[in-house]
């Protein structure tokens, strides 16, 4: 029993997040590449998401590749090149460093609907710490860290329309190793959905959203005690994938 249970505890998930399904893998990419896709929904509620005529799009295009973490070897995904070359529309965002204690911060100039984060956070005394995307009136999305639990979550209790199905709005988490220095997020926010790769894509969550289309705000935030985040450019990117936050399902 307690051999399986190590070997158990060797396998991870591809994604932590409600909304990656089906992934599908390429080779034969050139430079040696193999990337991956998958459907960015859930059969839960797939078939009642606030959008039409579709229902949902593909996750961004994922070069993965295997990466020996603490002695065992993890899946590690990261943003195709092609999607990290995506320019940015108008100029980067950019801060110095920014210190939260008990509280959430909005960053002024930074609000968009089709964003890139690169969020670095050094953590402190907070119990929790991380961004609120797609914000407003005291709704957003939270993606946070809790360093004391090893936690990555994200909360879209509060993301915007929720009520379409008694699953959707939820609280998911992903287990990260505890990192006394510092914890980087790269955040992908786009009309529906948010992609996030922590510490360097060993951990990844895809969540469908559905806020107002006003809800553009980008915040920090800590609870618990004090944190830091020396460095969080916000790139708005040149144009959305996915839509469907702007429709709605036609009457039953």
């Amino acid at each position: 029993v307690q051999r399986q249970k190590r070997r158990m505890a060797d396998f991870a998930r591809v994604d932590w997040g409600r909304d990656h399904d089906g992934a599908v893998t390429f080779g034969d990419v050139p430079d040696g590449r193999t990337l991956m896709m998958a459907w960015m929904s859930n059969w839960q509620y797939g078939h009642g998401i606030p959008a039409f005529p579709w229902r949902s799009a593909m996750a961004l295009p994922r070069e993965v590749s295997l990466r020996s973490v603490g002695g065992s070897l993890r899946l590690v995904q990261q943003p195709a090149a092609e999607v990290l070359a995506l320019p940015a529309y108008g100029p980067v965002y950019s801060t110095g460093p920014v210190s939260i204690s008990e509280e959430s911060r909005l960053l002024d100039g930074a609000a968009g609907t089709v964003q890139r984060i690169d969020a670095l956070f050094t953590p402190g005394t907070a119990a929790e710490f991380g961004l609120i995307v797609r914000g407003k009136d005291g709704q957003g999305t939270r993606i946070g860290i809790r360093p004391r639990d090893g936690r990555l979550t994200v909360d879209r209790r509060s993301s915007g329309q929720t009520d379409f199905h008694e699953t959707f709005a939820s609280v998911d988490v992903a287990p990260l190793a505890a990192n006394s220095s510092s914890y980087e997020l790269t955040v992908f926010v786009d009309e529906c959905s948010v992609e996030i790769f922590a510490q360097d894509g060993q951990v990844t969550m895809t969540e469908l959203i559905f806020p107002a289309e006003g809800s553009t705000e980008v915040s920090v935030y800590a609870t618990g005690g004090a944190a830091t985040a020396p460095s969080l450019p916000v790139r708005q990117l040149s144009g959305p994938r996915c839509p469907c936050a702007r429709l709605t399902s036609p009457p039953v």
